[in-house]
Formats: C-alpha cells, structure tokens, sequence
C-alpha cells in the first residue's frame, strides 16, 4: 500500500494507523484493513467517478436509515464521506466481522430472500440528483439484445468445436437461444415492463446488484449487508436471481421447492403483483446466467460432468420459469 494513501488517510480521519492488510488490489478495486488506535475500518476505492461515489453514498444512507443493516461510512475531518486520491474517491468503512449466511438449509434461505425483499420495499422513494445515469430500465432491451448478440458470436466462433465441453455447449445453445429470442420478443410487448419504465425513480426498487453469498455477514445473529459498488435502480428478479443461482451451486442442481422457499420468503417482505411477478420470471427464464458463463469461459475451469451439471440445472430452471410465466399469461 503506497505510504503517501497512507499519510492522506491518517491526515483525512485524524487517526492512528496502527497496521493495514490488503483483500483486494485489482484493476476494479482496492480495499484495505486498518487497524488503528480508533477502531477497525475497511479502505475502499472502486475505481469510479464521484458521481457514481455519490450516488452509491447516498444509496447507502437511505437504506440504512430504513433500517438496513449496511456498515457505517465515517466522514473525513471535512464532513465528507470519501477523499480523492490519485483522481478515484475512497471511502473509510465500518469494520465488520462475522461470516456469510450459508444456503444448505431452508429456514438459511428464506431469511436470506426475505433480507432481499426488505432491501427492495424499504428502498422505495429514493431519489438522486444522479439518478437518471442508474436507471436499468432504460436498458433492459439493448442488454437483452447485447447478450443474445454474445451467445450467437460463441457459436459461431465455436461452430466445429472438438472438446467434449464445447460440444455439450454448442448441442445445448439452440434451446437457449430460442428461448432467449422468445423471451426478448415477449418483453417489447409485455405491459408491466412498459408500465415500469414510465415508472417515475422515486418508485422503482434499488437492488444490490452483488447479493452473492460473501456479502452477506453474520455476526451473534446480526446482518450485516455490504459491498454496494453496483447499486442501482432494477428490478427485482436482478438480485433474486444471483440468490437463486447461489443455491443451484450449493445444491449442485435446479430444485422447486428451493426456489418456491426463496420467493415466500422474499414475498413475505414484498408482495409483488401479478404483473411483477410475470415479469419476473420472463427475466429468470431469459439465459443471463449462461451468457456470463460463456463470456468469463468458466467452463476451461470445469469437467465435463460439470459443464453437463450446469447445462441442466439452467435448463430444468428455464423451463420452470416458462411454465409459470404461461400460467399468467398464457
């Protein structure tokens, strides 16, 4: 960690840097422990604007202020919730302990799904002066388009594939992709998902955007949710599906009564309407999941059996997700 952050940390906070160890030093971010004579913290930059420093400060105040358990930022001698250093806004977190909620039992994940729903319902009525560049809604279609695009070009590339992986991959794409064509053409026409992008700011939900298993501490019972570098405007089946994905991975496969856990739990929290609930899974059955896993080539790190395993958890899910979306609206 370069001594002169050091000196502006210890300058900016009025502290005593007793000892610092580094987590995480990527071409995305850069956190630090510090130990000092005040207490714990985390030292945080995400490499973005201030702006978007901004808008996630002001995300995370709001939340916290309706009760969701979100790590304190301490404020620099100056009253401000971050310094610059070398052009990038850092902030000087709350040093939480404890360990992230583990899945394998169903009580485990209902609360889990219920944090999420707490999240969403209590994050009604935010507003941001930079709100407007946070609006996923306005870019659910381009997306869509985006990954189909991502999906054909892989198939493409790969259309004489001579691994066993890529051959399982290429077999399986004419599903997902049709699926995905349907699913796209659907969400041009679908009312709820017009009706949503109307939607003034003030009444769409702020979603976490990384509710993966890490991020979520436990400490003697008590939450605490952090890294909020994606937050934004979206729509709930976003953080619903990072969730249900987790459980896929612990599971090592697609179960009903699994997901059916997570939305009465999420449910309970936030009763969606049938609309929403349409929507909802018009973007779970959409492949996301399997056009990240193709663009990050997480496949070169897995067997066959694996890349088989994944393949049809995706496929039993989609499947799932189309039935319901057909009990609604035929």
């Amino acid at each position: 960690m370069d001594q002169h952050l050091l000196q502006q940390l210890a300058k900016n906070y009025q502290i005593d840097i007793l000892s610092f160890w580094t987590i995480h030093d990527t071409d995305h971010s850069h956190v630090v422990v510090i130990q000092s004579g005040q207490g714990n913290f985390i030292l945080k930059c995400i490499y973005e604007d201030q702006e978007r420093m901004r808008f996630i400060v002001e995300a995370e105040t709001y939340l916290r202020q309706k009760g969701i358990p979100i790590p304190e930022i301490a404020s620099t001698t100056n009253k401000h919730p971050y310094f610059i250093w070398n052009g990038y806004p850092y902030t000087l977190h709350q040093y939480v302990g404890g360990k992230p909620i583990q899945l394998s039992s169903d009580k485990a994940l209902d609360q889990r799904a219920a944090m999420i729903g707490r999240i969403h319902t209590r994050s009604v009525g935010f507003q941001s002066y930079f709100g407007h560049r946070y609006n996923s809604a306005e870019r659910w279609e381009e997306q869509y388009e985006a990954e189909l695009e991502s999906l054909e070009e892989w198939s493409y590339t790969h259309r004489s594939p001579k691994k066993e992986k890529r051959i399982a991959l290429q077999n399986a794409l004419d599903y997902f992709l049709t699926i995905g064509n349907e699913t796209r053409e659907k969400l041009a026409s679908f009312a709820h998902f017009s009706q949503w992008k109307c939607q003034s700011l003030q009444k769409h939900f702020l979603c976490h955007g990384d509710f993966h298993i890490g991020n979520v501490l436990v400490q003697k019972n008590t939450f605490h949710i952090i890294d909020w570098k994606y937050v934004r405007y979206d729509f709930p089946s976003i953080d619903l599906a990072q969730l249900l994905n987790s459980v896929m991975r612990t599971d090592d496969g697609w179960n009903r009564n699994r997901f059916e856990t997570i939305l009465t739990g999420y449910m309970r929290e936030n009763p969606l309407s049938p609309s929403q609930l349409g929507l909802l899974y018009l973007d779970l059955a959409f492949p996301h999941q399997l056009e990240r896993f193709l663009r990050n080539k997480w496949y070169e790190q897995m067997s066959v059996e694996q890349v088989d395993a994944f393949l049809q958890r995706e496929q039993k899910k989609t499947r799932y997700m189309l039935k319901q979306l057909h009990s609604y609206y035929g």
